[in-house]
């Protein structure tokens, strides 16, 4: 009987929702395949790690370019899976922001809902998915109402809640809401 070597996969990633995500999606693809091994490694990694040397492969969410730059001058297949920077010659793993906005309009829709509002953010995929919801609820004969938060705030989760509060008072009810993200 012949064994498989198993394949060595560096994961990084930095903390938060959407990295955890991220790799907890990759360790189940793992785990499904059998013949994968998995390595977290955190922002601490070191220039010379005999550990980075040994990998078959490596799935990362970047945040620090000096990271992708150790991977690639050490020869290591990459995919990176952050959709908020365009790494040129990176296979990238995204989401289609604008198919989610399509996806919630049609989810909203056929649940009855006539009225719509959509509470963006500064991102670019806030963007994206505020398109994909516009069009598609435009595509059905409706409108939607947009409050944009523009700037990036102290904390990347926050918004000013007294505006959102006083513009979410001044739609029609029953309302179908899409946010920018998740959280």
């Amino acid at each position: 009987v012949m064994t498989m070597l198993k394949k060595k996969v560096a994961l990084f990633a930095a903390l938060g929702f959407y990295a955890r995500e991220i790799l907890t999606g990759v360790v189940r693809y793992a785990h499904e395949r059998g013949n994968w091994d998995t390595y977290f490694v955190d922002d601490n990694f070191r220039e010379g790690s005999p550990k980075l040397r040994r990998m078959d492969g490596v799935v990362c969410y970047v945040y620090h370019t000096r990271l992708l730059e150790l991977i690639r001058r050490h020869k290591i297949p990459v995919v990176h899976a952050d959709d908020a920077k365009e790494l040129a010659g990176t296979p990238t793993v995204v989401v289609d922001s604008r198919e989610a906005g399509r996806m919630a309009a049609r989810h909203f829709l056929e649940r009855g809902f006539r009225h719509f509002a959509f509470l963006a953010n500064w991102s670019y995929y806030s963007s994206l998915r505020q398109e994909g919801f516009v069009e598609e609820l435009g595509a059905h004969g409706f409108t939607c109402d947009v409050l944009r938060h523009q700037t990036l705030a102290q904390s990347y989760w926050a918004i000013d809640r007294a505006k959102t509060a006083r513009w979410l008072k001044k739609l029609a009810n029953p309302l179908a809401v899409m946010v920018a993200h998740d959280l």
